[in-house]
């Protein structure tokens, strides 16, 4: 099991803000762990005053207003094309994630990177690791070898090899 990140105990929750583990309300009330809240703030409000900041810079009207990813800020309606666009328009990789197995499966994956009571781990790193994991057991020679995600992945990295993604 993982450890208390504010004594030597063995943890049993994690921190919704921060993913801190922490055993107990003592070492969820300590100083230390509001500490890392605060930095956390800091760094949240310094990325939306950037983002301000280049909107401001840009001509954009407002300040409220964000910008979105995919489309250009010099003023054009045509929107910038996302470094996956050639994997989602692959007709191969359409089919295949036309399969309700491939979909669960994929599904299963993401919800490991985002959960990390699921995946039992704090850090984002623990849970790429443990997704990463779950996708190896998915492809060939994996315990629960699929044969759509073993396609459904060489795809994608031929596809990404081809594109220089």
């Amino acid at each position: 099991m993982t450890q208390c990140a504010f004594c030597d105990q063995e943890s049993k929750y994690t921190c919704p803000k921060c993913q801190s583990r922490y055993c107990s309300l003592v070492c969820y009330k300590k100083q230390e762990h509001h500490n890392k809240h605060e930095v956390r703030e800091e760094k949240d409000t310094d990325t939306k005053e950037k983002i301000v900041n280049n909107t401001e810079k840009s001509g954009a009207v407002s300040e409220t207003t964000t910008q979105e990813p995919n489309h250009d800020t010099t003023g054009s309606s045509t929107p910038k094309l996302s470094i996956y666009d050639p994997l989602i328009k692959d007709e191969v990789i359409q089919k295949l994630l036309s399969y309700q197995s491939t979909k669960t499966h994929l599904k299963h994956i993401a919800t490991l990177l985002k959960d990390s009571k699921l995946s039992r781990e704090a850090t984002e790193e623990g849970r790429m690791e443990i997704a990463n994991l779950g996708l190896l057991e998915l492809r060939a020679g994996g315990e629960n070898e699929n044969e759509a995600i073993e396609e459904f992945c060489q795809r994608a990295l031929d596809l990404m090899e081809d594109k220089d993604i």
